[in-house]
């Protein structure tokens, strides 16, 4: 989920790249993609009360908001650095070296 305060940033940033001179379509061409998502809004506000059960709270409550789907996550991929210690382990097959970057993305990105 986008901020307000992140949109905002996002918004000048953009502003500075299409003014800039340079070659910045890239980058401004994906804060447009992610500035047109709409921000997804919260069902509900839940907290967990003392007897052990989630009930609805009001919007000035503590609590959890409740959305439909899970805010999505930028994926992370590996830094060179990461792919170099990778590589520079000991390995017998190409297939081990698939597995330990595997490993390390899903560590990266759960």
């Amino acid at each position: 989920m986008m901020t307000d305060k992140l949109r905002a940033a996002a918004k000048a940033a953009l502003e500075t790249l299409d003014c800039g001179g340079r070659n910045y379509s890239r980058a401004a061409h994906i804060l447009r993609a992610a500035l047109a998502e709409p921000e997804q809004e919260p069902v509900g506000k839940f907290s967990k009360f003392s007897d052990g059960v989630w009930k609805e709270v009001t919007a000035s409550s503590p609590g959890i908001f409740l959305y439909i789907a899970p805010p999505r996550r930028e994926w992370v991929g590996l830094t060179d650095d990461e792919v170099n210690l990778i590589y520079a382990e000991p390995q017998t097959h190409v297939g081990q070296y698939a597995k330990a970057i595997e490993a390390k993305l899903r560590e990266k990105n759960t």
